[in-house]
């Protein structure tokens, strides 16, 4: 899995029309990373989170070619929304939250774009969203595509114990109400369920050499 990032130099970006920016593959090392920060005027090695503002970015997995295009889309809305919100996001942030993903199985990365769709109103800026990828395992996606086949699934789990007269049923509203009973949000990935709290927010970690 790489990181492709569209980033600017964040003071020429806010206070004039011309400003440099240049597109950074991770991972990377740390003697490139320096070359590419140069060329935005800026001190890699003591790079500020105030320094650089990400464009847009993009997660890139061969063998998930279509989980990566997901999240990457939901990675897109965040930048989007931070920016309607008044943030800006560093580049610090953003390698943060590809350390969080990278090493997913094509099911987490299905489950973190649920994650980041449904929260959407609880993920203001990147911080939120690292957040959430740190805390992936509190969370399980049914992956079924209506109420009806949530309520199918559930049975088969032993969730609710009716299949002696499954066929009697109204499925769909039993699917339904189970999900808004247990506030399971429907995304278009699947059914979403928190299962445990969040851990305390986590401290962004200084930025490591990607080799």
């Amino acid at each position: 899995m790489i990181l492709r990032i569209d980033i600017v130099n964040k003071k020429q970006y806010e206070e004039s029309e011309d400003y440099k920016e240049i597109k950074i593959i991770i991972p990377k090392s740390t003697f490139e990373l320096e070359k590419d920060f140069k060329y935005l005027d800026l001190d890699y090695e003591n790079l500020s989170i105030q320094d650089t503002h990400v464009i847009s970015c993009e997660i890139i997995d061969k063998e998930h070619k279509n989980y990566s295009k997901d999240i990457s889309k939901e990675i897109s809305k965040i930048i989007e929304r931070a920016s309607e919100n008044g943030y800006t996001t560093p580049f610090n942030e953003v390698v943060e939250l590809y350390k969080s993903i990278k090493d997913f199985k094509f099911d987490e990365l299905e489950k973190a774009s649920a994650i980041l769709a449904s929260r959407s109103s609880e993920i203001k800026h990147m911080q939120d969203a690292i957040r959430f990828m740190n805390n992936i395992d509190c969370f399980e996606l049914h992956c079924v595509d209506d109420d009806k086949e949530f309520a199918k699934k559930l049975i088969y789990n032993s969730d609710i114990d009716i299949e002696d007269v499954m066929d009697y049923a109204d499925l769909e509203r039993l699917g339904r109400e189970y999900a808004e009973d247990k506030n399971i949000k429907r995304t278009e990935y699947g059914y979403l369920e928190q299962q445990q709290d969040l851990k305390e927010e986590l401290q962004i970690e200084e930025d490591e050499e990607f080799e």
